[in-house]
């Protein structure tokens, strides 16, 4: 009778408690346990044109940073004169940068020599760059400090 008695005890801790959190974790979302992008629609349609336009360089054959810099080329002229091109300076690099790493991999991942993480990494060097020149500097008249 005390060995029944001990598993009365003990089965809540053997089964029902690892049930229960294997129940928790498989019914929770997996956006949750990992980076929920939460970006404006006009972002969105700039990582899917970027993303279509780096595929297209790269199923001519050119290498994922010579698709980047071509499709970051024709995203910038297009954006110059965009009423938008405040908004989306404003977004989070970082974020934006995922969300179009994501896009190209699902679109053309199996055409690129390169991990996604080092995709990101070439994505955010660009962006980087291209917003250092964006940024504003303050108005010197005949170059008093």
């Amino acid at each position: 009778m005390t060995i029944i008695s001990y598993w009365v005890k003990i089965f809540h801790l053997l089964f029902v408690l690892p049930t229960l959190s294997l129940l928790l974790i498989i019914s929770f979302p997996a956006s949750i346990f990992s980076q929920d992008l939460q970006l404006p629609p006009i972002a969105l349609e700039l990582s899917e044109n970027f993303s279509g336009k780096f595929c297209v360089s790269i199923s001519e054959g050119n290498t994922a940073n010579i698709a980047s810099e071509q499709a970051a080329k024709q995203i910038v002229r297009n954006l110059i004169f965009s009423p938008t091109l405040n908004e989306i300076m404003a977004l989070p690099k970082e974020d934006l940068v995922t969300s179009i790493s994501t896009n190209i991999y699902e679109q053309c991942g199996d055409k690129i020599d390169i991990p996604q993480e080092e995709l990101n990494l070439s994505l955010l060097k660009i962006a980087e760059r291209d917003r250092q020149g964006s940024e504003p500097k303050p108005f010197n008249p005949f170059g008093i400090v």
